[in-house]
């Protein structure tokens, strides 16, 4: 929730024009899904594309694919969820806890969770720079925001019937693997699997693409009814 741009920068090695959109204001007001059709407002639906994103990224990915048109072609997800119902019970209590707080208690939090980076599956000198630097630049309030948001969203009422790549680690600590519905996964790999991992990401993703380079446009949209049972 506190990363940015810099950290889909090692994706931009793949054969395909990436465009990162930056986090944008929200109101205090906004649930998930209303901060997603403004998201999906800002994004040029014009031409065919793809659209995805890693961790809160993907998660608005989904949430808004609804909402882009026709010329969506696929999704791209990576570490992420289709509802909160994926995030183990004990962060979605303590989260919510979090969310309650002020913000300038967040402020002073930021600095403690650089000692956790092992559990987004960090490990070098570079990753670790760059993970610091991502949560010190990040914006108290959108973290506050997004943690309350995320914890509380059901996930879309419609859904794009459009190709979906789900991507995974099975060292992940923060969106398990065992709770999630992944197409792929890197065995040995944790939350930041798109840095740490990124050549064979990248592969991944550069394959997808080229099955779907020549496949017909799916069905847009269906209607979509949440699981009854919450998964465990």
């Amino acid at each position: 929730m506190g990363a940015d741009a810099r950290l889909l920068e090692s994706q931009r090695a793949i054969d395909a024009e990436i465009i990162t959109l930056p986090w944008i204001a929200t109101d205090a007001i906004d649930s998930f899904a209303t901060y997603a059709t403004k998201l999906a407002a800002t994004i040029d639906t014009s031409k065919p594309f793809y659209v995805g994103g890693a961790s809160l990224g993907g998660m608005l990915a989904y949430q808004m694919a609804s909402e882009l048109g026709p010329n969506l072609r696929g999704l791209i997800l990576i570490v992420s969820a289709d509802s909160c119902c994926r995030l183990p019970l004990f962060y979605r209590v303590i989260g919510r806890l979090v969310a309650l707080l002020p913000t300038f208690t967040l402020r002073i939090g930021k600095s403690m969770v650089p000692a956790l980076r092992k559990l987004f599956g960090i490990s070098t000198k570079e990753q670790t720079q760059l993970f610091q630097s991502m949560l010190a630049d990040s914006d108290p309030r959108f973290l506050k925001w997004s943690l309350r948001a995320v914890l509380t969203w059901q996930g879309p009422q419609i859904i794009a019937k459009v190709p979906m790549l789900w991507i995974h680690a099975g060292r992940d600590f923060i969106i398990p693997y065992a709770k999630a519905i992944p197409g792929v996964v890197v065995a040995d790999a944790g939350h930041t699997v798109n840095m740490t991992h990124a050549a064979e990401v990248n592969r991944i993703i550069s394959d997808w693409l080229d099955e779907q380079a020549n496949q017909p446009a799916a069905p847009y949209n269906i209607p979509y009814e949440q699981p009854a049972t919450e998964v465990k």
